[in-house]
């Protein structure tokens, strides 16, 4: 996803995957990782420097440098968890620094290459080392260093385990019968479970024209109402919804709020014309949804029954 400011022109990136995808997520499940490494605190550098060169490996007493993918799979949390923190610290950087113009563009690129470096791990040091390279060109180095913090979440460890977002890409692929998507993640809980569904769609269907984007919306820990997009993002969002179905994820849904909300702002600031198709790992919302609707199917709504006229 590119786009160039200077130049007044959007070029849509289509985060095309060619190969089989092997979801980082798989390793990190079958580990002995808890909701617990998802607590994090350090530096966007310290990331960086994690999914360039990991701790090397102790082995009979003798240190032993393996490639990076080897070093990756010994540490599966980096590589399930660090990617999605990129964008949370660029996104977080991008709202705290409004007149940056550099930084709705920076944050395409830091989308594309964590994108890629969830498909291909291999591709990791030298993703790092570019986005390193385009943070220093447009001089915002206070982006590495500032505090990058993520808070112990078991709801969305649950929510993001390989096996629902498994289920979910599936569920879609059968809904909109494989179409090319325009796939929305809302920040911050949504990112890594929604690429990792976003990448399952299109590896599992085939697709290789659908773009993903996240912005942040974090209703409870940050107090978002609505979700964080500049005047420059929602140009590049309707450009790149031509054609393609518009998804909407959140990793869960509970009371329905977050999603709704999100929705109601995309269908009349950005997308007024256009379907929007909602969807979370872990939905509850829908499953009481369900449940009432069921009950009132057979049993009657409250309303219906306090409309009965009980004859005795």
């Amino acid at each position: 996803m590119y786009r160039g400011v200077c130049q007044k022109r959007i070029i849509i990136s289509k985060n095309k995957v060619n190969m089989t995808y092997q979801s980082p997520f798989e390793a990190l499940y079958k580990s002995d990782a808890t909701a617990a490494c998802l607590e994090y605190t350090g530096t966007l550098e310290k990331v960086l420097k994690d999914l360039a060169s990991p701790p090397q490996v102790q082995h009979l007493n003798f240190e032993v440098k393996h490639p990076a993918s080897n070093i990756l799979s010994d540490h599966p949390e980096y590589l399930a968890l660090h990617p999605p923190r990129i964008l949370r610290a660029v996104m977080d950087y991008k709202i705290s620094h409004p007149d940056s113009l550099h930084l709705e563009q920076l944050l395409q690129d830091a989308i594309n290459y964590a994108i890629d470096i969830y498909k291909n791990p291999t591709n990791a040091p030298q993703r790092v080392k570019e986005l390193k390279e385009k943070i220093e060109s447009i001089q915002e180095k206070n982006l590495l260093t500032n505090p990058l913090q993520q808070k112990n979440d078991l709801t969305t460890w649950d929510a993001s385990a390989p096996e629902i977002s498994q289920k979910t890409a599936t569920d879609l692929a059968a809904k909109i019968a494989s179409a090319d998507v325009l796939f929305i993640a809302l920040g911050h809980g949504g990112i890594a479970a929604g690429m990792d569904v976003f990448l399952r769609y299109c590896s599992d269907t085939g697709n290789t024209n659908s773009t993903f984007y996240t912005t942040r919306m974090s209703s409870h820990k940050l107090g978002d109402f609505e979700p964080r997009l500049t005047t420059t993002e929602i140009e590049y969002l309707l450009q790149a919804s031509q054609n393609r179905q518009l998804i909407l994820f959140d990793e869960d849904r509970n009371t329905g709020r977050t999603l709704a909300r999100a929705q109601r702002y995309f269908a009349s600031e950005v997308f007024p014309s256009q379907e929007m198709i909602l969807i979370a790992n872990s939905d509850e919302f829908l499953r009481k949804q369900r449940i009432q609707e069921e009950h009132d199917k057979y049993f009657g709504s409250v309303k219906h029954l306090s409309n009965y006229k009980w004859k005795f």
